[in-house]
């Protein structure tokens, strides 16, 4: 070996570290946080439990997958007594893109399925790949789950919002101390999201949440411009692999639309009614379940956030979707 490869290989083996530095950097800092840090009640466990529930029912099921809005707002039991298959709601956080919640289910599709993706607006427009934050805050409770999120993409977000979560895990390793030390009552949305609010069939109960309701600022955030005129490429492409495979598997997927609270869909029709359109162009009538002013709820029926519905509004939302599910599924019979 002369000198001057020698020299190739030393100058190689340098940029492949700088680049790999700030992943390494990263990894090792959610690995020592997570386990300063590790709630073992967190919400965001709860993907272990829900994998594990969709690989052993067996038959046709009912699933359910989307962000914390598909998790809330849909009621699984109403859906098994008017179905009569079993229920497994896959719905977790909408940060974690569109990629992550279908290759959850993809590989894991029976004969007679229903699947119900009930994603947030923010989830069909966001890159694929998900939200830089919410994916650390994933991988801080599940640390398996880095084989599932470690794209060039996932890990650029993941670097970049890298300073925004260690500061707020700081925060929060205080507010527990505090909290350990001066026992402190967790407020009741603190409450909500835990693995013990996740019933058996993947929902979670918001049920002891009735005093929890959108802020004014949570609504403000909800004007023009909340809704994107276009689903994220990617995204759709995604959506429709899924279609084929559902039908290759006589099963059968549905879209539902977000459900949204009234300022939201006065102030973002034209957007809503642009991603609808590219939902039934790329999937056809018989896959959406809704149109445009469908699922709205009134203010009062959302908790803490857009798509968090209260008990009454996940019934209300629940008995909309069997009603647009039962006419499609007699359509096609």
């Amino acid at each position: 070996m002369n000198e001057a490869h020698t020299t190739e290989l030393r100058n190689f083996f340098k940029t492949a570290l700088l680049l790999m530095t700030p992943f390494l950097v990263v990894l090792t800092a959610i690995i020592l946080i997570a386990l300063a840090s590790h709630n073992p009640d967190a919400y965001a466990r709860s993907i272990i439990m829900k994998e594990q529930l969709l690989h052993d029912t067996s038959g046709a099921r009912v699933i359910i997958m989307g962000g914390s809005g598909a998790a809330s707002s849909i009621d699984s039991s109403t859906l098994k007594s008017a179905l009569h298959k079993e229920p497994v709601n896959m719905g977790l956080f909408a940060g974690v893109g569109m990629r992550f919640i279908v290759n959850e289910v993809r590989n894991n599709i029976h004969k007679g399925d229903i699947i119900l993706l009930a994603p947030e607006y923010e989830m069909l427009q966001q890159p694929s790949y998900g939200d830089g934050f919410l994916l650390l805050q994933l991988l801080e409770e599940n640390p398996s789950k880095i084989k599932d999120v470690f794209t060039l993409h996932g890990v650029i977000v993941m670097t970049r919002s890298f300073p925004s979560w260690l500061q707020f895990q700081g925060a929060y390793l205080v507010h527990t101390i505090h909290n350990r030390l001066f026992a402190h009552t967790l407020t009741t949305s603190e409450k909500i999201y835990t693995l013990d609010n996740i019933t058996r069939s993947g929902d979670l109960d918001t049920s002891s949440a009735a005093d929890v309701h959108l802020s004014e600022k949570d609504l403000r955030d909800t004007s023009d411009g909340f809704v994107r005129p276009a689903i994220d490429p990617t995204n759709l492409s995604l959506i429709t692999s899924l279609a084929v495979r559902a039908k290759n598997a006589d099963a059968q997927l549905f879209v539902v639309l977000p459900a949204v609270p009234v300022l939201a869909e006065v102030s973002n029709l034209p957007a809503i009614k642009a991603q609808y359109t590219e939902l039934i162009a790329a999937l056809g009538q018989d896959h959406i379940l809704g149109t445009p002013g469908y699922f709205v709820f009134p203010n009062t029926e959302f908790l803490d956030a857009i798509g968090h519905l209260t008990a009454a509004g996940k019934i209300r939302r629940t008995d909309l979707i069997l009603q647009a599910l039962k006419e499609h599924l007699r359509i096609a019979h």
